[in-house]
């Protein structure tokens, strides 16, 4: 049999006997599953050990059947319901975090999708959230957006230095469902964000969208840190913020320096350059230029004729040059 890691009385049935236990050929953090699918289940573990912040793990080859994170599952309280690695890399079978925002997969590394492993966030239960992954390091998907399934679940990057999305066919980068940045966040380093329901960016972290990048969220974005869309030194390239839905109302804060949208453009005091606002609460004067005109067309002109410029002040309407 095998020795669970909750605590046991040695009682009369062990009294006078000798158990051993071999520690030859048994590595930490390599997922056999040969009981059950239960992560807090030590025997499920080569080591017979559930692994903590400290260990890589690996759900491969030596699988005899996926893994499921569940904090209603036996011995999760042991581990206060929230299931630990260094590492994670699922190069076989599936690994489970659906069906309740409780179920917590919190990953101190990195964490890699390969071979014909598959992560499933996604309980087909539309109206329920799912599971959390909270990553420290890299997303590493060599296989394409179908290895994951993101359902209703968070993903929160949530790690110090640069955190790596990888290139993933044939999106070019990964599908998530809800993203919480509590991380700095630069798509010229870490790849193109898509959030296929809300982006949040938590205080004091900032998601920078690089000339060559973008950012898509089909429904809302809570700024609480700060955006900046960038442009090229050349005004050749910007960045881009898609949102989808126009349904879903924004929240956070987009004053100051908490949202903005850097533009580069060279032009000769002959030359024009037209503008126009995406965003609400865009004052004109934010353009650098003191010869600011929008275009009247009940105005006469000098010809006799109606239609000038008249000087513009003010905020912007969205969308209106």
């Amino acid at each position: 049999g095998y020795l669970d890691n909750a605590t046991y009385d040695a009682g009369p049935n062990f009294y006078g006997g000798t158990i051993t236990i071999s520690t030859g050929g048994y590595s930490s953090g390599v997922w056999i599953g040969d009981k059950d699918t239960n992560w807090f289940e030590c025997s499920n573990w080569q080591s017979r050990k559930v692994p903590d912040a400290t260990v890589n793990v690996i759900v491969g080859a030596s699988a005899m059947q996926g893994v499921t994170v569940d904090a209603t599952a036996t011995n999760a309280n042991y581990y206060n319901f929230i299931a630990q690695c260094k590492d994670i890399t699922i190069s076989n079978y599936n690994l489970k975090v659906e069906g309740s925002a409780n179920n917590i997969l919190e990953v101190n590394g990195n964490l890699s999708l390969s071979g014909s492993g598959t992560i499933d966030m996604d309980d087909s239960n539309a109206a329920a959230a799912d599971g959390q992954i909270n990553l420290y390091g890299t997303w590493t998907n060599s296989i394409g957006n179908t290895a994951f399934a993101e359902g209703n679940g968070t993903v929160n990057f949530t790690g110090t230095g640069t955190q790596v999305i990888s290139n993933v066919t044939p999106e070019g980068t990964e599908t998530f469902y809800n993203v919480i940045l509590n991380n700095n966040f630069n798509t010229g380093l870490s790849n193109d964000l898509i959030a296929a329901n809300n982006l949040t960016v938590n205080a004091t972290k900032t998601l920078t969208i690089d000339a060559a990048g973008y950012a898509r969220v089909n429904n809302k974005l809570s700024n609480n840190g700060s955006v900046l869309i960038d442009s090229d030194a050349a005004g050749t390239g910007a960045g881009q913020l898609i949102q989808v839905n126009n349904s879903d109302t924004n929240d956070g804060i987009y004053t100051g320096n908490k949202f903005q949208v850097k533009r580069t453009a060279m032009a000769k005091h002959t030359d024009y350059v037209y503008w126009s606002s995406p965003l609400n609460t865009f004052d004109v004067s934010g353009v650098p230029t003191d010869y600011r005109y929008f275009w009247n067309t009940t105005y006469l002109n000098t010809n006799g004729t109606q239609g000038n410029r008249n000087n513009a002040s003010g905020n912007m309407t969205p969308g209106k040059g």
